[in-house]
């Protein structure tokens, strides 16, 4: 009797996991498909307005400039990437170019590598206008040159 019992029982943990992966894949769709072409840009959970860029930036360049390309934010400074001076020059860069105050901006990784993450804490809506202003710029240099 024991054996009919355990084979008349319905796996419940196969339903449970389908109903998992689906609101998983869901929800990763939904938080890149609000942040459009910017893939390097992501929300800091658990922080309002804040969110984390991560750039790759290009130091003793010819000028300083902040681009936007595949995807991917560039930054070139003319700093030497010695004694954290390329650091203190992408801050510096960054709240100038994105109109914003130094203290808004941290390096949270890679203060010794070429590829950044950035905490910056601004709304949504105005770094995604400040963003979007850095490829218009960069559209209208690219066509006069």
């Amino acid at each position: 009797m024991t054996v009919d019992r355990i084979n008349m029982k319905k796996p419940r943990t196969a339903k449970k996991t389908e109903k998992n992966s689906e609101n998983s894949t869901s929800k990763s769709s939904s938080t890149s498909d609000s942040f459009g072409d910017f893939a390097f840009l992501s929300p800091l959970q658990g922080i309002a307005d804040t969110f984390q860029l991560i750039l790759h930036v290009k130091p003793n360049a010819k000028n300083n400039c902040l681009k936007i390309d595949d995807s991917q934010l560039i930054v070139s400074i003319t700093a030497p990437a010695t004694k954290g001076k390329a650091n203190k020059a992408l801050i510096n860069l960054m709240a100038q170019d994105l109109h914003i105050s130094k203290s808004q901006l941290n390096i949270v990784r890679g203060h010794t590598s070429h590829t950044k993450i950035i905490q910056i804490k601004i709304t949504k809506l105005e770094l995604m206008q400040k963003l979007k202003s850095i490829q218009k710029i960069e559209k209208i240099g690219n066509r006069v040159n």
